[in-house]
């Protein structure tokens, strides 16, 4: 927002230059951005909706002086005709619009507004237009409440109605374009038609032109959230919305109303009828907080004086009641909506009283033992399971829980396994995920669009499924690799970022939660191409996936390298008991290697192989390890390396003999191996 330097001495005595204020509204929140020919530039914050106006700035700069906010009396000149016998207002939309004035002004002449007025509309960013309209901007731009300015000739009946637009209801608006209203949007309506876009945009029908004689002036209170959603629909933001979005002040209402038609009277000759229309069909009363002065140096580490800390909140609007302990702290209405709690006015004390002033003080820690031996709480498993992936390289990602059927289709998954939205605010959102691996994929695109190619990703989160009871909801992780983890690793050829560098993370998280008996089968999905991705499954449950992406996934989102990923379930992992680590001393005595080199049919499995290994080996058996695999035509050929021991003496070449060929039998009778040389 720009604010003339000068419109702010009007409403708060400022000695010094601009820089100096531009430097205290920024060490207090309030940031300025720039500073250029006697206007400052201000960013606001989302939740200083109070701050888009002129005054607002101004009670921000007294409070950091010390320093009166001046706000002009106001005097409106009436005429003896009341403006009850002139025009009406009903409210049938009151959730929407708690607070709807009125007020009318007859007998004016449209003509340019006075230079100092186009001068200050000009210097803030706006475009003068007329004595009319720029009144209404110049009273926003002053107090923060928007106004709207209608032809009073032009509304049926003389009637403002506040209602809920009817579906495929239209108007078209000041800026010519005609819009299509649905249900839920909030319309200003005559006896007959909509004349405006509430809180957005007045209609062509209704607007100020050279020929107005007569205007009735809107000030309204709009629910931020009806004005968001009705802004976000047309695509369009203005001044007003913005502010209604912000929330607005509820009790400054009729004052902003009164400021601005005594204003068009001064600037138009026109004549103001008796009274107003001022509709609130539920009243609404100011929060009030109750501070404890101790608090205040507990939160803040210093000690400020019980009355500079009552000084503050009033310079801010806030009335303050003192207590024995404690102060009795009433929330203006400008304040409501950022404004909550007791951590919030303590807040409101530090900035003004100065950032710069907080003493540099440690923390207090406390130690969270959860033992009796002392000993420092142990991690959590979602905890160990970061650790787990972190130290494998991967980076932690969060991804919308939402999604919409663009994304699904292209992630090759089907929209009516999806929970559909029943209220989606945009397309891109109109389903629940069932995977997080499409939004892994998704911001895999995006890392690879700026350049970066070796992308590690994991998330942790919930996905959602339909269930007869309605939606079923479980806590997955998923991981997604495409490239290297190993980017700077001089030897990291060593190791092959593939479908068995996936396997070895998953079976770590298995070990960690102590899941046991976990079995991979070779995958039927087509998202995971043949023998490239797997099942996995546990006492008959599936507990997850891993594999490779399909190429045509691959295609959809650009990506140049292969993906591959994983998703486990947390609440089955969850079941297990972790498994207790045990200290083992090394053995004692070696061990014997032998290898064993076979052909095998492609339909058995390797699990197979190693159970039947260990099952004939016995006690004497201590590892099984696959090291070389190569598919031909019609056989896989595998060679395994058997580690034997003995936990109790050294081994004979006699009996590794014995036992080795009794396991070699074993496999050529039950399993149809061929040895090779």
């Amino acid at each position: 927002m720009k604010i003339p330097y000068e419109w702010l001495k009007e409403f708060v005595d400022l000695d010094g230059d601009i820089y100096r204020a531009a430097e205290e509204l920024s060490m207090s929140g309030t940031e300025v951005s720039s500073v250029e020919n006697g206007v400052l530039e201000i960013d606001i914050l989302p939740n200083r909706g109070d701050c888009l106006s002129v005054i607002g700035v101004a009670r921000e700069l007294g409070a950091i002086r010390n320093k009166q906010l001046k706000v002009p009396v106001v005097t409106v000149k009436e005429t003896a005709e009341d403006i009850k016998d002139i025009a009406s207002v009903e409210i049938k939309a009151p959730d929407m619009c708690p607070r709807y004035s009125a007020r009318v002004i007859k007998g004016i002449t449209i003509k340019p507004s006075p230079e100092w007025m186009q001068k200050r509309l000009a210097a803030a960013g706006m475009r003068p237009i007329n004595n009319i309209v720029d009144v209404t901007n110049y009273v926003m731009l002053e107090t923060g409440q928007p106004l709207h300015a209608f032809d009073l000739e032009h509304l049926k009946n003389k009637k403002i109605i506040v209602r809920s637009a009817a579906a495929k209801e239209k108007i078209t608006t000041i800026d010519a374009v005609e819009r299509v209203f649905d249900s839920d949007n909030l319309v200003i309506a005559d006896a007959e038609r909509p004349v405006a876009i509430a809180g957005v945009m007045g209609g062509s029908n209704s607007e100020v032109s050279d020929s107005t004689k007569d205007i009735l002036l809107e000030s309204a209170y709009f629910d931020p959230f009806s004005i968001n959603r009705t802004s976000k629909k047309f695509k369009l933001r203005s001044e007003a919305s913005v502010r209604f979005e912000r929330g607005i002040d509820f009790g400054g209402v009729d004052k902003a109303l009164d400021r601005a038609i005594s204003l068009m009277a001064e600037l138009s000759d026109g004549s103001v009828a008796k009274g107003s229309i001022d509709i609130i069909p539920v009243a609404r009363k100011p929060k009030k907080i109750t501070l404890k002065v101790e608090k205040i140096k507990k939160v803040l580490g210093i000690d400020i004086p019980k009355e500079k800390a009552v000084s503050i909140l009033k310079s801010l609007g806030f009335a303050v009641s003192e207590l024995k302990s404690s102060l009795s702290v009433t929330v203006p209405m400008f304040r409501a909506f950022d404004i909550n709690f007791e951590p919030d006015l303590i807040e409101e004390i530090a900035r003004i009283y100065g950032y710069d002033k907080l003493l540099e003080t440690f923390p207090q820690i406390k130690l969270d033992y959860t033992r009796s031996d002392n000993i420092l709480r142990v991690l959590t498993k979602e905890e160990q399971l970061r650790e787990i992936l972190v130290s494998s390289g991967f980076h932690e990602a969060k991804t919308y829980s939402m999604e919409g059927e663009k994304l699904i289709n292209k992630a090759g998954q089907s929209v009516d396994s999806s929970v559909p939205v029943s209220n989606p605010l945009v397309e891109e959102m109109t389903h629940l995920r069932t995977s997080v691996i499409t939004g892994l994929l998704e911001a895999a695109q995006y890392n690879q669009n700026r350049q970066i190619h070796d992308i590690a990703l994991f998330e942790i989160g919930k996905v959602f499924s339909p269930s007869e009871k309605g939606v079923n909801e479980k806590n997955v992780v998923g991981a997604l690799l495409s490239g290297s983890v190993f980017t700077g690793v001089i030897e990291k050829d060593k190791v092959n970022e593939d479908f068995y560098f996936m396997k070895g993370i998953v079976e770590n998280i298995f070990d960690m939660y102590g899941a046991c008996c976990m079995e991979f089968v070779l995958s039927a999905d087509t998202k995971l191409p043949a023998e490239t991705g797997a099942e996995i499954f546990s006492q008959g449950e599936k507990v997850g996936f891993v594999g490779l992406i399909s190429s045509a996934i691959q295609e959809n989102f650009g990506i140049k390298k292969p993906i591959y990923v994983f998703q486990l379930n947390l609440d089955l992992l969850n079941r297990f008991e972790p498994i207790r680590n045990k200290h083992v001393p090394l053995p004692k005595y070696p061990s014997v290697r032998r290898d064993i080199a076979m052909y095998v049919s492609p339909d058995i499995r390797h699990e197979d192989i190693v159970e039947r290994i260990l099952s004939e080996g016995g006690k004497f058996v201590e590892d099984v390890i696959l090291f070389d695999r190569y598919r031909g035509k019609d056989k896989l050929s595998l060679a395994y390396s058997v580690i034997y021991r003995d936990k109790t003496k050294t081994l004979t070449d006699d009996e590794v003999n014995f036992v080795h060929g009794s396991v070699l039998q074993s496999l050529q009778n039950n399993l149809k191996i061929e040895l090779r040389e």
